[in-house]
């Protein structure tokens, strides 16, 4: 596939994944994100490409994680976060990182969804990483910004 480094790749509510060459307009891969359950509609809530692989990881609102590659294969199911996601952070090449709403974190590394013993706390809404420095930044609902370091596993500002 020859593209000019100009991709966009959407997400949306009946769960199709679609990724655009911006170069010449045109859509250059679709696939469709299914929960196993025909009846049920899987609507896409986040996705980001993993570095500077073909991989995206795509989260549905059943919880489920999917991994798509090389704007090709069907998705696989990494695994699935109680409650959905609210956001997908990348921390190097290797690893992203999840969270749910209750404060879990999850890292993703190759296939694997691996769940983290460190909690963000409860109410958590968006949540932001800063590639390769290890910082995790979150709010939600009545819980202001705070940031966490991730190697340490503390909280540094409220």
């Amino acid at each position: 596939m020859n593209l000019d480094g100009r991709l966009v790749v959407t997400g949306d509510d009946l769960g199709l994944v679609k990724a655009i060459d911006v170069g010449n307009g045109r859509v250059v891969f679709q696939a469709r994100i299914s929960s196993g359950d025909a009846r049920r509609k899987v609507a896409v809530t986040h996705l980001r490409p993993r570095g500077a692989s073909d991989k995206i990881v795509v989260c549905t609102a059943d919880g489920a994680v999917h991994q798509l590659h090389n704007f090709q294969d069907a998705a696989t199911v990494c695994g699935n976060l109680e409650g959905g996601t609210v956001g997908i952070g990348e921390l190097d090449e290797q690893r992203a990182l999840l969270c749910s709403p209750a404060g879990e974190l999850h890292f993703l590394q190759e296939e694997n969804l691996i769940p983290s013993s460190m909690t963000v706390g409860n109410n958590t809404q968006c949540m932001q990483t800063s590639h390769g420095e290890g910082i995790l930044a979150v709010a939600g609902k009545e819980k202001e910004l705070e940031l966490w370091d991730l190697q340490h596993e503390k909280s540094t500002f409220r």
